[in-house]
């Protein structure tokens, strides 16, 4: 999965928070997972940017975990997390993570998917 992330630059396909599509908040947004664990996302095709941390570790149950840390900026702060790797291939990255807050009736997971920029 890391060798994945490395190559090329990334999009939001989708972003559901307690059930509620927010994708829309992140057209635009163009992720680059780099060495060292460093994030660089661009807004638009020339900024502003920002850097973030990202890895990939398993967690205590042995589940593969893409732990993501894109500061307090709100749009990008809101993707700050602990994500079980549900799914993944050269093209896309399916995210899952347990939304605490999910009130009854909503979807208990929230979920991100990045798809390859082409």
């Amino acid at each position: 999965i890391r060798g994945t992330m490395l190559e090329g630059e990334w999009t939001v396909a989708q972003y559901t928070d307690n059930g509620i599509d927010e994708t829309q908040n992140y057209g635009g947004y163009t992720f680059d997972f780099q060495a060292q664990h460093i994030m660089s996302i661009t807004v638009g095709e020339t900024g502003p940017s920002y850097l973030g941390i990202w890895r990939v570790l398993r967690n205590y149950e042995g589940q593969l975990m893409v732990y993501l840390n894109l500061g307090d900026q709100e749009t990008l702060g809101e993707l700050t997390n602990a994500w079980e790797l549900v799914e993944f291939s050269a093209d896309f990255i399916v995210l899952k993570s347990w939304n605490d807050n999910a009130e009854a009736g909503t979807a208990a997971y929230d979920m991100l998917v990045f798809e390859r920029k082409q």
